[in-house]
């Protein structure tokens, strides 16, 4: 069993079934290379919402380990980790601090107070079938309220991640911005 990244094989399953999709991606790449030609001498602060889904006590990742992995988060993007020194030497010349910072929501949608975290029961691990073409696709939709896991808060205000019990080897995958903004 391979343990693979689908972030991927879930762009590629979308951008083959819909036009609009692909001319949506186009678009959001453009707005990003414009971006990147106007410096930002600020930090960007992204509140963050990470959704725990667990069948098991173990799968139900504690506050301590949810803020590590924002502080080893944080570290990589303002390019602070240890590590930088072995970024091989063809990308060496790109690795930048990103001027971004991810910090826990301190409020939910509602304006209440939150820790940034929540955590939602669920009935055994999500499956994956990496010969699926539409696996990822399956399992946004079982992460969602409606196939028992919770649904994202608004992406225009929150980076929404999950941590999720899931079969076989996926490591994990990304949703496509635009997708996450309710552009489509």
């Amino acid at each position: 069993m391979s343990r693979i990244c689908g972030t991927m094989p879930h762009h590629f399953q979308l951008a083959a079934m819909s036009e609009q999709y692909r001319d949506e991606r186009r678009t959001v790449e453009l707005q990003a290379a414009r971006l990147n030609t106007t410096p930002t001498p600020r930090v960007t602060t992204i509140p963050v919402v990470v959704h725990v889904l667990y069948s098991t006590a173990t799968e139900n990742v504690s506050d301590a380990q949810i803020d590590s992995q924002i502080r080893v988060l944080n570290e990589d993007f303002r390019k602070r980790n240890a590590d930088i020194v072995h970024v091989p030497a063809p990308f060496a010349p790109y690795a930048s601090d990103a001027m971004i910072e991810f910090v826990l929501a301190n409020r939910d949608p509602d304006g209440n107070e939150t820790t940034g975290i929540t955590r939602t029961a669920v009935d055994g691990p999500y499956p994956y079938d990496e010969n699926d073409d539409e696996a990822t696709l399956k399992l946004d939709a079982l992460v969602k309220r409606n196939g028992t896991g919770i649904d994202a808060w608004p992406a225009g205000s929150y980076l929404n991640l999950w941590v999720c019990p899931i079969q076989a080897g996926l490591l994990g995958y990304a949703v496509q911005i635009h997708l996450q903004l309710g552009t489509r």
